[in-house]
């Protein structure tokens, strides 16, 4: 496909999530009204749009609807019900439910987590830097994540079942500089290798609903076959772009799950690979 093709393809993608973003609240979005937002047939727009953004255009609008729903949820003291309304939920039970899936907390405890603070991360990294970090185990998953040079802050690494950052991922792990990452053995399957990070002057709100934060995923899929790991797990964080899906998962739950384990453990070559299964 030429470059002309690909800067068409994503200039009509971006222009379709503008739609999506614009109508959260209908329902009865479906794959047909948005291949007519694009002017494609449904079949090719759905491979267009996967192309583009790495996922279903169904499954970017269900994520979408959610993202919305986080921002309510942190900056309004709307009724949770009437949230779920406003993005598309006309059953409480089906939005809470769905909302706990892909983040990995109900809508009640999201809002309630807001008084979680950066700074503890701040002192268990002030703590931590001068210890060297042990080698990395000979089994589980191990790669490197790229930042810029002038990058300070942390980065949090987590191995997914589907190419959106959602749900508990299946190991994870938090690093504060570039360089190698470790995660512990998982089951057979297919997974995808992504990456969230902040400095240490982003506000407080990026955490929750992250906007503005680099992130990066590794190219294709990782594939596990008998505790090896098969595909490229190299991560360069970028800027986020038009058509990146949103990042679902709760971070500041999982940074708050990684610093309770890491803190109680003894600082040995045990704690690496405790704190990566969490």
């Amino acid at each position: 496909m030429t470059d002309h093709h690909n800067e068409s393809h994503t200039e009509t993608v971006t222009q379709v999530i503008g739609a999506m973003q614009n109508q959260m609240d209908d329902s009865s979005t479906t794959l047909n009204k948005l291949a007519k937002i694009a002017m494609y047939s449904p079949f090719h727009f759905d491979r267009m749009f996967r192309s583009v953004t790495g996922v279903p255009p169904r499954q970017f609008l269900a994520a979408l609807r959610i993202d919305r729903a986080k921002e309510y949820l942190a900056t309004s003291d709307l009724p949770i019900t009437e949230i779920g309304q406003r993005v598309g939920y006309s059953s409480f039970g089906t939005f809470s439910t769905r909302f706990a899936k892909l983040v990995g907390i109900s809508p009640q405890k999201f809002r309630q987590h807001m008084d979680v603070c950066k700074e503890r991360v701040r002192k268990h990294y002030e703590n931590k830097r001068e210890a060297v970090c042990p080698p990395s185990p000979s089994v589980g998953i191990s790669g490197s994540v790229w930042a810029p040079d002038s990058f300070d802050g942390l980065i949090c690494i987590g191995l997914f079942a589907k190419p959106i950052p959602m749900g508990t991922p299946k190991a994870c792990t938090m690093v504060f500089q570039s360089g190698s990452f470790w995660l512990p053995p998982v089951a057979d399957g297919t997974y995808y290798l992504l990456a969230a990070a902040f400095t240490w002057d982003e506000p407080l709100m990026e955490y929750f609903l992250p906007r503005n934060n680099l992130r990066g995923k590794a190219a294709g899929a990782i594939r596990v076959k008998e505790g090896q790991f098969f595909g490229d797990t190299r991560i360069f964080l970028r800027p986020p772009k038009a058509y990146d899906p949103p990042v679902l998962v709760s971070l500041p739950l999982l940074i708050t799950r990684f610093l309770d384990e890491a803190e109680r453990l003894p600082d040995d070559g045990n704690r690496q690979e405790a704190i990566g299964a969490i």
